[in-house]
């Protein structure tokens, strides 16, 4: 049994034809039909049932095997990818993971600004990102090792190390007609009375809106709704105002006014796991955003 033998049974499982299999592998029909042909043989089993439309599909034994081999080749790519990354720093796939919210305001500056920052010898490292929306997988993701660093309104202190790398701005929206939908700014006071559309219960973003009213000794009417999708609807129909990140919004339907308050600044932290070892691919990318980062600060840039 080879590589190349496990290589073609797998584009064969996965296109359940022979030709079109060749032609992804840019190799003759001929030559996958006998590699395929000389592993069944050394195994003494049928891997594909053949008809005679040639859409073909796997036999209880090829259904079995599927999995291993692709684990196999799955394996020998990792390994592969260790090696040259041992190599070289400037090599392999590094995977950022953050909230919606960072996603849709701070992080695509910080890539931005990350591959304007690289020099052509980084290209060969890859960054890839994923959107979470639950705190706890965010946190278990990073500890066992699904993603290299997270972003997030918080720290995770348990087994981890966080670096402040700026801030999350939060602003009062209101319908396009409202009174304050023209100021440059506002504060508590300004709105103090409205009644108030908000999202996630308990979340930083809540605790840091409640703290603002808090401070300012004021108790508002606050309804919940499910995301920042209805938390937009309802304020563009006049339900009330809502307080939220700089997320993307409808202009025509409803402004977003900062709110001028020290909670309104939400601190965002770059972090990573203490107890595993990062890739070297991912210490450098680490580095570089904490060095991007600290430009940022320094300009008072917020998101």
């Amino acid at each position: 049994m080879t590589l190349t033998q496990l290589k073609y049974f797998c584009e064969v499982a996965k296109m359940r034809h022979f030709t079109a299999a060749a032609n992804n592998l840019y190799v003759a029909q001929s030559s996958l039909s006998y590699s395929i042909r000389e592993l069944e043989s050394e195994l003494g089993v049928s891997l594909f049932i053949r008809r005679p439309n040639r859409k073909i599909d796997l036999t209880p034994y090829g259904k079995a095997l599927l999995p291993y081999a692709e684990a196999s080749l799955k394996m020998i790519e990792d390994g592969e990818s260790e090696i040259i990354s041992m190599k070289s720093s400037l090599y392999g796939k590094v995977k950022l993971e953050f909230f919606f919210s960072v996603a849709m305001t701070f992080a695509p500056v910080l890539i931005s600004r990350f591959h304007d920052a690289c020099t052509e010898d980084d290209n060969n490292i890859e960054l890839n990102f994923e959107v979470d929306h639950n705190w706890t997988d965010l946190r278990e993701h990073l500890i066992h090792g699904q993603c290299d660093m997270v972003i997030s309104a918080s720290e995770i202190t348990d087994g981890c190390e966080s670096r402040f790398i700026g801030n999350h701005r939060i602003y009062l929206i209101v319908p396009v007609w409202h009174p304050l939908a023209k100021r440059e700014s506002v504060t508590v006071r300004d709105f103090c009375d409205e009644k108030i559309i908000a999202i996630d219960i308990n979340s930083n973003l809540d605790n840091h809106i409640k703290n603002m009213f808090k401070t300012e000794d004021v108790k508002p009417e606050i309804t919940y709704v499910s995301d920042w999708t209805a938390q937009h609807l309802a304020v563009a129909s006049g339900s009330g105002v809502g307080l939220s990140v700089g997320v993307p919004h409808n202009v025509r339907s409803i402004r977003m006014v900062p709110v001028d308050h020290p909670e309104a600044m939400m601190p965002l932290y770059l972090t990573w796991a203490s107890g595993r070892k990062l890739t070297p691919a991912a210490v450098y990318v680490r580095d570089k955003i904490l060095e991007i980062t600290e430009k940022m600060i320094a300009l008072g840039e917020a998101f």
